[in-house]
């Protein structure tokens, strides 16, 4: 076959159970109010309290459910999944002796075992359209009656916890604590010009992204193929970018321009909007203001008509002019500098890159299939089976990170390509993770690939 070349605040000890305190995310204008489980904190750290810090889960109760903030990769929980009108719960994969069980990680071990069912916005909303369709996204209420939605169809689930994720995490990594550091994919603040959004665009395509006019503050949906310099957050800060580009670019050049901790941003009240007007233009510019007017915003109903999404994560480190669509080219490879190329899925042969985990101090860990005695490469679809055979948590996914990305390529040789799971095979240009074998996730009784294809009651 043909080889591809392209891969703390200390708590009082006596204080049991949970806490509750307000919550205070300017992004919604209402108060679901969140708890805080004190034996998260860490008190080595100091004046840092980690059980401020994580991922949000809602409890069940239709009415009363309490949002639960807890480790993002320890945790499993069902996944909360929203189409604009109407809440529905994509049930954890569990394991074959519990599934549709959300299963706990351990991170008491070296490397880490992450959850099965943590929290993960690639994997979450690959489940929401596996489970009920394209219209779906991993998604968070941002009023009242849409968290009583979510609670009603949360209490619905058949398991002993219904606990499920929202898409509303803490990132303190990359937002100071003295800042909003929450983030969801959806805001209820906007700023738009007249009667956008409207779906109309002067230029080639339909308005399906989101700029601001930094003259005004207000916002308007345009065609993503334009070009302006992006919106990036970093360190508390608003900036914006000397490169220009497409809407869809703001990820990457957000990186590049700035660091691995400026985010491709949105404005969540009037005052993070008030701060972008005012933000310096780029150092590296041309310095007539009149050019950086137009900014894009992370913000766009792109992925389905009418319902926008904003604050995505970078889920791509595509090298350039990928990806491409050049003989079918559904699946994913990258190389030794990280880059990330699109492939044929099948005809084309190479080892499959396995996550393990995470080691004590939070670094990811990959491991090749190129390290199974007598494995021969092979094409993509076999990587689920092949990266059970290295560990029983072993796990074919992607990287989610730009360091996780670097640990990964790293193991690469130069001229060394290997397969992520990540494909539009489903439907052309919705890249996600594949799940072709979700039915099978376990820690026994796993796929071993090869000859093993098919599953029988």
């Amino acid at each position: 076959m043909k080889k591809i070349l392209a891969k703390k605040q200390m708590l009082l000890s006596l204080i049991l159970g949970f806490v509750t305190l307000i919550f205070t995310s300017l992004s919604f204008s209402y108060d679901p109010g969140l708890k805080y489980l004190p034996g998260r904190d860490d008190g080595a750290t100091g004046a840092i309290n980690e059980a401020q810090q994580g991922c949000v889960y809602r409890e069940s109760d239709a009415s009363l459910g309490s949002w639960t903030v807890d480790d993002c990769d320890y945790v499993g929980a069902h996944y909360a999944c929203y189409n604009g009108a109407e809440w529905k719960v994509a049930q954890a994969l569990g394991t074959a002796v519990n599934s549709g069980e959300p299963r706990d990680g351990d991170a008491s071990s070296d490397p880490k075992v992450k959850a099965i069912d943590l929290w993960d916005p690639i994997k979450a909303d690959g489940l929401c359209k596996d489970y009920f369709g394209p219209a779906y996204f991993f998604s968070v209420p941002v009023n009242a009656d849409e968290d009583a939605n979510l609670g009603a169809a949360i209490s619905t689930l058949v398991a002993a916890k219904k606990r499920t994720w929202l898409f509303y995490y803490s990132n303190t990594q990359d937002i100071p604590l003295a800042k909003n550091y929450w983030l969801g994919n959806r805001t209820e603040y906007t700023n738009w010009f007249g009667n956008s959004p409207d779906n109309k665009s002067t230029s080639a395509g339909t308005a399906d992204c989101t700029l601001i006019h930094r003259d005004t503050g207000l916002w308007q949906d345009v065609s993503c193929s334009e070009e302006h310099s992006f919106a990036c957050y970093e360190s508390g800060n608003w900036l914006i970018t000397g490169e220009q580009g497409e809407w869809r670019s703001g990820f990457s050049v957000c990186d590049e321009n700035y660091s691995a901790l400026s985010i491709y941003g949105v404005p969540r009240d009037n005052s993070e909007n008030d701060e972008l007007k005012a933000a310096l233009l780029p150092a590296l510019g041309s310095g007539n203001a009149a050019d950086y007017n137009q900014v894009w915003l992370n913000r766009t109903d792109l992925a389905f008509e009418e319902f926008f999404i904003s604050n995505q994560t970078r889920r791509a480190w595509w090298g350039a002019g990928q990806p491409t669509n050049r003989n079918n080219a559904d699946c994913t490879l990258i190389d030794s500098a990280g880059n990330w190329i699109s492939e044929p899925c099948n005809g084309y042969v190479a080892y499959h890159a396995c996550y393990l985990g995470d080691n004590s101090s939070g670094q990811a860990q990959w491991q090749l299939t190129s390290s199974i005695a007598d494995l021969k490469e092979s094409e993509f679809s076999l990587g689920f089976g092949h990266c059970k055979q290295l560990s029983d948590n072993a796990e074919y996914r992607p990287p989610n990170s730009t360091a996780s990305n670097t640990a990964l390529s790293s193991l690469l040789a130069t001229g060394e390509f290997v397969w992520i799971n990540y494909s539009d095979q489903e439907s052309e240009g919705a890249w996600k993770v594949a799940s072709q074998y979700q039915d099978f996730v376990s820690f026994s009784d796993v796929i071993d690939g090869d000859a093993k294809d098919c599953g029988y009651f």
